[in-house]
Order: structure tokens, then sequence, then C-alpha cells
């Protein structure tokens, strides 16, 4: 008794791993295509966001105060986080009453 062989035509094997690397290869270029448009996807969620907040839709400002807080696709922010989170609740959105929060030291 041989050792059983993974393909039984030597072109099988080959054909395997070509299978590999092109899988391989677009999920790269998948990683890479995401990664490049995370920056203006950023960008124009902050711009749509601002407009939202501007015409008075108030989870919009809390949500950019978050997004400034922790710096999401913008530089981090705390005063102007805070800025948004206040006109949040200033309008009652409670949620954002008294954030960003210092954490305990």
């Amino acid at each position: 008794m041989g050792i059983p062989l993974l393909f039984s035509r030597p072109y099988e094997g080959f054909l395997a791993a070509l299978i590999m690397l092109w899988l391989a290869a677009c999920a790269l270029s998948s990683a890479a295509a995401g990664q490049a448009h995370q920056p203006q996807q950023a960008a124009e969620e902050v711009q749509r966001l601002t407009s939202e907040c501007e015409q008075g839709k108030y989870a919009s400002c809390s949500d950019l105060g978050g997004i400034h807080a922790h710096g999401r696709g913008v530089s981090k922010d705390e005063a102007r986080a805070a800025a948004f989170y206040q006109r949040a609740c200033d309008a009652g959105r409670t949620l954002a009453c008294g954030k960003p929060k210092k954490p305990v030291q």
C-alpha cells in the first residue's frame, strides 16, 4: 500500500494552487480597496451629519460628538465633540447630556 495522493492527476494540484492564489489576490485587493475609500467615506459622513445637525436633526449632532470624541475619520477634538453633544443635549437628546465624560484615573 502506498501513500494516498491528495490529487489523482498531476494538473489537479496545480489547479488547486492556482485557485488558492487567485482567491488570496482577490481578498487582498478587496481589503486594499476598502481601505482606500475609508477616508473619503468618513469625510462624506461628517459632511452629511453636519448638514443634518444644522437642519435640526439633533441625533446627527450627537453622532458628530461621538465622531470627534473618538477621532473616527477626523482629528480627535474633545472641545468640538463637547459642542456637538451640548447642542444635542440642549435640543432634548438626553443621552448626549454630560458627554464627553473624562475617564476615571
